[in-house]
């Protein structure tokens, strides 16, 4: 699962894309998952088997990490219209 997220141990105001290996959500009501482990798409690294919980802090659509969006390139809006309109959404 990616997301966009912020590190604790990261200490940057930075947004990453940010990838739950495996996980599988343990608390709903918590939004707390366990998962393998995680990795930022610029390689920052978190151990693992971890459990993790999500935290809504208002994150972007898209990353502002400059590494991240080296790696993946923002999918512009008209780009997303055409592909909703391919698949007929």
């Amino acid at each position: 699962m990616r997301i966009v997220a912020k590190l604790l141990e990261d200490f940057s105001e930075d947004w990453h894309w940010v990838e739950l290996e495996n996980p599988q959500e343990i608390d709903p009501d918590e939004r707390v998952f366990k998962i393998d482990s995680a990795e930022t798409l610029c390689g920052i690294l978190l151990s693992g088997p971890t459990r993790t919980r999500l935290h809504d802090t208002g994150a972007p659509a898209q990353p502002d990490c400059p590494s991240c969006l080296q790696i993946v390139k923002p999918l512009s809006a008209e780009l997303i219209q055409d592909i909703s309109e391919a698949l007929g959404d």
